[in-house]
């Protein structure tokens, strides 16, 4: 396996595209070529689905021009989007894993958030989309369960130990796709071991 990898970042709720420039940069620094989703939205005011669609006509687009597989870095719903995009890619592609080779989602609730809660009274009014990170959302479920679901592409999850807003994955995930640090829900932003631990995530088999 190259030690170079094309990685695509898709940030979170209120992330925006510049939001995993630090990312971004560290990662391009160890030889990678990494580069932020373009069309990510700063806010996410529509379904899962219906970014995992744009998502998806991106990476095959970006796969035909690069010539080999992606690496996609999901942080926090960016990743519930990533999983999607790989259902979708999943279903339209026999071979999805030479499209996608690996999907990382750092800090992505997959066992739901607490800010899935109000967003049941106010995603509405506010125009917004996190009423599929409420605990017990169909979607979650059925993210899970394709997860589980016979596969050639990888998937890790990484959550951090002081994050507030994310409750790890439980019995959500499969232990054996998880991984924890000290990390907070802003890590991505900064923190030099999460960095490391996202690189050594991408170069594993």
């Amino acid at each position: 396996m190259p030690e170079s990898q094309t990685i695509v970042l898709v940030p979170g709720f209120l992330g925006g595209r510049f939001s995993l420039a630090p990312l971004r940069e560290e990662l391009s620094n160890r030889g990678h070529g990494a580069q932020a989703w373009a069309r990510a939205p700063l806010l996410y005011r529509h379904s899962l689905a219906t970014y995992a669609e744009s998502l998806a006509e991106d990476v095959v687009t970006l796969r035909r021009q690069i010539g080999q597989p992606l690496t996609v870095f999901g942080w926090s719903m960016g990743g519930l989007v990533s999983v999607e995009t790989m259902r979708i890619l999943t279903e339209r592609f026999e071979n999805a894993h030479t499209i996608v080779r690996k999907v990382i989602a750092f800090g992505s609730p997959f066992h739901g958030a607490w800010a899935g809660y109000p967003a049941m009274l106010f995603d509405h009014l506010l125009r917004l989309n996190a009423r599929e990170m409420r605990p017990g959302h169909p979607k979650l479920s059925a993210l899970a369960r394709f997860l589980e679901a016979p596969r050639a592409w990888r998937f890790h999850a990484i959550h951090g130990a002081n994050d507030w807003l994310v409750r790890p994955a439980g019995n959500r995930l499969n232990p054996d796709w998880c991984h924890q640090g000290p990390f907070n829900h802003r890590a991505p932003l900064y923190d030099p071991n999460l960095f490391d631990l996202i690189h050594r995530l991408i170069l594993a088999p």
